[in-house]
């Protein structure tokens, strides 16, 4: 996906092995689109490709034997150790930059990004990534700002990638939850709830996951999972509870409460309206709500007035939740504008 001068214009992969099997763009379109976001770049640019890998003290263990009725042997030593190389190259000189941290969060992203704009302090920057999600976390793209990214988007081949790096570390709350998001998307509803159980097992504090879990409940049928999730995501989120909230309005719409559904949401949009200008994230789960409340006209102005639109918000829109209004034009409108190219 590229985001250039803040306007996400879609997705992008490279390559036309599996990995790609399924974005059904084909490769000379790819390159035709990343040279072009090139060429436009201002005078004084440089293109860095980027990316992380986690080293460890110990390799996995794939595979051992024994004979038969023994216990295998596995000969370690000490703690295992971690760290996770942040690297850019330049693509024009080949020089390179690494950054070695103990994690692979935002933070540690946003910290790399700082020396990337000391190494080319003066230079306009371009990099070149993919969309891992300390990359795209609000708080990177905010460390981002002056820069160009170009984001590399995942495709049918994200399920494996993610399984894979639980090889390396079977305990990253934001890989397990990528799984179950996945999944969830697929409407596998009961192996998302099993991926978002491991979430909460190494991060019980991670509302997103029960926001996620009380959806997937949602869609099982199980109202009173579902309102519990939906709750403790709205007492875990103090400082950003849209999704706990919206998820409990659908609760609500679920089990016959429309007038409680009504006035939750009422509080809820007017909590996200002072700007006129709501987030992606806002407009889609608030969005939703009122489409399965029955008034579209009201999903409808709200989601108009996103700024920038792009995949994330065409990502939103796929939802179920918004069927009924799939084929009313202004929806389609969006839809079309938000679509990646």
């Amino acid at each position: 996906m590229i985001l250039s001068g803040g306007r996400w214009t879609g997705w992008i992969s490279s390559g036309r092995g599996r990995a790609t099997t399924s974005t059904r763009t084909r490769s000379a379109r790819k390159k035709r689109r990343i040279r072009r976001e090139i060429r436009a770049l201002p005078r004084r640019s440089v293109v860095l490709a980027q990316d992380e890998t986690d080293l460890l003290l110990f390799p996995p263990l794939r595979a051992a034997w024994s004979r038969r009725g023994e216990d295998a042997r596995v000969w370690l030593s000490g703690r295992n150790a971690r760290r996770v190389i942040f690297g850019a190259m330049n693509l024009r000189t080949g020089s390179r930059l690494f950054v070695p941290r103990q994690r692979g969060r935002s933070g540690d992203f946003q910290a790399f990004l700082g020396e990337v704009q000391s190494r080319y302090r003066g230079w306009h920057v371009a990099l070149l990534l993919d969309e891992d999600p300390c990359h795209t976390a609000k708080a990177s793209l905010r460390e981002a700002e002056g820069m160009t990214l170009l984001w590399l988007g995942r495709d049918s081949a994200a399920t494996e990638m993610y399984r894979r790096a639980l090889i390396l570390d079977p305990e990253r709350p934001i890989t397990l939850f990528n799984l179950a998001r996945l999944s969830l998307r697929r409407g596998e509803y009961r192996p998302a709830i099993h991926w978002l159980d491991s979430v909460l097992t190494f991060d019980p504090a991670a509302d997103y996951a029960y926001v996620l879990r009380a959806l997937a409940h949602l869609r099982l049928g199980d109202r009173a999972e579902a309102r519990a999730d939906g709750e403790t995501a709205v007492r875990l989120g103090a400082g950003y509870r849209v999704p706990g909230e919206a998820v409990l309005v659908l609760t609500d719409l679920a089990t016959g409460d429309t007038a409680g559904a009504r006035t939750r949401l009422n509080h809820l949009a007017e909590q996200i309206g002072g700007t006129g200008r709501p987030t992606v994230t806002d407009a889609a789960w608030v969005g939703r709500a009122y489409v399965v409340l029955g008034e579209p006209a009201r999903a409808l102005q709200l989601l108009e007035q996103v700024r920038p639109r792009g995949a994330r918000l065409w990502y939103y829109l796929r939802s179920r939740d918004f069927d009924a209004v799939r084929d009313n034009p202004r929806f389609r409108a969006l839809v079309e504008e938000s679509q990646p190219k």
